[in-house]
């Protein structure tokens, strides 16, 4: 291949420790990435998969404040682009800093969808303003759905012929469109970004049962899928959560067999202990604690939402006298009639398993933390445990499609859900969310968790004003013993309004 190598994505700015920083490159061809800031400079061959070309460059001694750098391949200039307005820059924290402002968000459809009963994008919304102010966060949060594999823009359906994508090459060109508007690709280039997935990564309410995941694996096409999916998501989010930002993907995904007569699936997706996908960021004021409880998920057996090592990781490293925030795709927390739901339907499920049960369990979402109760009594015995030494505890998810914060009455635990950046509500589902928050029914719900002996949660939540049901972004900054949180939705002529704070 001939020419001058090219930026595909990117570049985005993932992890930040101290004086280091990843800077996360696709490009068109191999190529050497160099990446400069003051002088800082560091290097790195692109890795090859499937004919994609990806890069983590790590810069060390990078200078305190504000650096401004740019991307050359094989020492051509490819970043900034001409025209680009505001610099990308690098933020490394002054050694005695005690603020940090943590933005976060969840499920977004991307520009390439085109139903014009979407709401605004708040992501897109959120980096035109970033784009004039002083004051960048320190990092951005975005815990699930980046991209919808299971429901493609319209146009590529009519191009591909079916709703989902299957291939690495289709998986990898979603995550372009995702990311490439210009305002959102300016945000991730300047601001450390950290991901994890959920389900519509893969496919809706992936994994959420034994029954749904034997019927996805009757798909022909599941072998592949799945492990696109795993290896997509490694290369183009997970790598650049790593404090090494390691590129090239573990044995559990490269050995993965996708041949029509041996499909034996990637040990990822059959064996949860070895899921590796939570992640710890520490801050100058905040531990934070990124779960995954989608791909780790146990289903056969005692069900749970983390695997053992997961909740074992979770248990030691939550003891804290910091701010402690604990982020994942699903809320804890979830309007308390539809908590009971779920508890109740769990029971339902063991008692009649399969059929009618699990198609009512799959047509109402019943997937969250309280599907598995064992699982939400165990995480809300670590939260308020971690309340002993913490000076605050925050736990914050999306996926639900509507935003709000829940207070509890353990002082000081929250609970702030934020979603979608980008994406829209079915009228019944809005409807249905609506009444599950009504103190009407909280209490007759209630009533029959205990008619029917099944564990209550043994604490109370309620929210501070009434949820949000358009497209949002979060905020939370800690600044010494303080915590202040706030959530945005975006306007219809693309501006931020805030909608709560705590």
């Amino acid at each position: 291949m001939g020419g001058t190598a090219g930026l595909v994505l990117g570049p985005i700015l993932r992890r930040v420790t101290d004086d280091t920083a990843i800077i996360w490159v696709q490009t068109d061809r191999p190529a050497v990435v160099t990446v400069t800031a003051g002088p800082a400079t560091g290097s790195a061959s692109t890795h090859a998969l499937h004919d994609h070309h990806f890069a983590c460059v790590r810069l060390e001694n990078l200078p305190p404040g504000q650096t401004p750098y740019e991307v050359t391949l094989d020492g051509a200039l490819a970043w900034p682009v001409p025209d680009a307005g505001a610099p990308s820059v690098i933020r490394v924290a002054a050694p005695d800093a005690t603020e940090v402002e943590i933005a976060f968000g969840s499920c977004r459809q991307g520009p390439a969808y085109d139903d014009p009963r979407l709401p605004p994008d708040a992501l897109a919304a959120y980096a035109r303003r970033a784009r004039g102010t002083r004051r960048l966060p320190d990092l951005l949060l975005l815990i699930g759905d980046q991209i919808y594999a299971d429901e493609l823009p319209s146009a590529w359906q009519q191009r591909l012929g079916r709703s989902h994508v299957v291939t690495f090459a289709e998986y990898a060109a979603l995550y372009r469109d995702a990311w490439s508007e210009p305002d959102v690709r300016w945000l991730l280039s300047t601001v450390p970004t950290y991901m994890i997935f959920d389900d519509h990564e893969v496919a809706d309410d992936w994994n959420s049962s034994a029954a749904s995941v034997a019927a996805a694996r009757r798909d022909p096409h599941w072998p592949e899928r799945i492990t696109a999916a795993f290896e997509s998501y490694w290369v183009f989010q997970h790598a650049g959560n790593l404090p090494d930002g390691h590129l090239p993907l573990p044995a559990e995904l490269s050995t993965a067999q996708m041949t029509p007569s041996h499909r034996t699936h990637s040990r990822l997706e059959r064996e949860p202990a070895y899921t590796p996908w939570s992640f710890e960021i520490e801050t100058a004021a905040a531990r934070v604690l990124v779960l995954d409880n989608r791909a780790g998920r146990v289903l056969e057996g005692e069900r749970s939402m983390l695997s053992p090592q997961t909740w074992q990781w979770l248990r030691d490293r939550s003891r804290t006298d910091r701010h402690l925030l604990v982020a994942g795709p699903l809320p804890w927390l979830l309007a308390p009639a539809i908590h009971d739901a779920e508890v109740i339907w769990e029971a339902v499920g063991r008692r009649w398993p399969g059929g009618f049960t699990e198609r009512i369990r799959a047509k109402f979402d019943f997937e969250h933390w309280s599907s598995i109760e064992a699982s939400w009594r165990g995480l809300r015995d670590i939260l308020t445990g971690a309340r002993d030494s913490a000076v605050s505890v925050t736990t914050i998810g999306g996926d639900v499609h509507h935003s709000y914060v829940a207070r509890t009455s353990v002082p000081g635990l929250l609970q702030v859900t934020c979603s979608p950046l980008r994406n829209r509500l079915s009228p019944l589902f809005r409807t249905l969310l609506e009444m599950g928050w009504w103190r009407l029914l909280a209490w007759p719900s209630r009533a029959l968790v205990r008619l029917l002996r099944l564990p209550t949660p043994g604490l109370r939540w309620r929210t501070l004003r009434k949820p949000w049901y358009g497209s949002a972004i979060g905020t939370i900054v800690y600044n010494g013993q303080s915590r202040t949180v706030v959530l945005e939705g975006a306007a219809v002529d693309g501006t931020l309004v805030e909608v709560v704070r705590a």
